[in-house]
């Protein structure tokens, strides 16, 4: 049998304890209709919208808590 998980190590090294997977768009929903008309607005490519949003620096900064939704800023 193996050894039991020491929780309280793995805490501190930083490992992760949950991963939340979005099967079928239940938690985050995703309008392609919105996402060609948010596109066009800034002529980008179809389908580039979640990359240039989530891959941008304050798409990163936003996801790391960095910055408010609301301000855009830095809280």
């Amino acid at each position: 049998m193996p050894a039991p998980h020491d929780i309280a190590a793995e805490a501190e090294l930083g490992a992760l304890d949950t991963v939340v997977c979005d099967m079928g768009g239940v938690i985050i929903r995703f309008d392609t209709g919105v996402a060609q008309q948010i596109e066009d607005r800034h002529g980008l490519d179809t389908g580039s919208l979640p990359d240039a949003a989530l891959k941008s620096p304050s798409g990163r900064q936003a996801m790391a808590s960095e910055m408010t939704h609301n301000t855009g800023s830095r809280p």
